[in-house]
Parts: C-alpha cells; sequence; structure tokens
C-alpha cells in the first residue's frame, strides 16, 4: 500500500516475508525521484503501478543509497537516471 508521508512524499513499507524493503518517491514541480529500486522487476512495478494513481510528476531518477540485491533489482523496471555509487551500480545490473 503507498503512503503519503507529506504532500508530494511517498512511500510503500516493506514486506518481511518477501525481503522487500521500503521504497519511496519523492515529487517534485517537473520530476519524481524514487528513492529504492526494490528487490526485483515485480516489486518495482507494484510500486510504480501504485505511484501512477497519483498525480506525480514523471519519475526521472532512481536512487540506490546501497548495494544489497533487495535494493536494487528493481532498477531494470525503469527507464531513468539512476543515482548510485559505482559498486551500486555494477550490484543492479541484470544477471
Amino acid at each position: 500500500m503507498l503512503n503519503e508521508l507529506a504532500p508530494g512524499i511517498y512511500w510503500m513499507g516493506p514486506d518481511h516475508e518477501t525481503d522487500r524493503p521500503v521504497m519511496a518517491a519523492i515529487a517534485g514541480e517537473q520530476a519524481t525521484l524514487m528513492v529504492e529500486a526494490g528487490n526485483s522487476v515485480k516489486h518495482a512495478r507494484q510500486f510504480l503501478s501504485a505511484l501512477a494513481t497519483k498525480s506525480v510528476s514523471p519519475l526521472r531518477y532512481v536512487v540506490m543509497p546501497h548495494w544489497h540485491w533487495d535494493h536494487v533489482f528493481g532498477a531494470s523496471e525503469t527507464d531513468v537516471i539512476v543515482i548510485a555509487t559505482e559498486e551500486t551500480q555494477r550490484a543492479s545490473r541484470p544477471f
């Protein structure tokens, strides 16, 4: 379930049974930034689908704070600029 923390700030809680981390989005006037890419394409799709029900600017960026698999494997579902360290970017590439 997508929650709105404040105007333009959305988050989806974790699911410990499926190792899904918290995901978030910060929507500005011209662009939206997604924080975390999710643990899978399915996870990213679920988040993006929920976000699409909100009136937000187009997704332009994904920030991946660290490289653990459960935070990066959904990156391939987006076609936007990924902001991450080199190590994190290497870990997020599809096999």
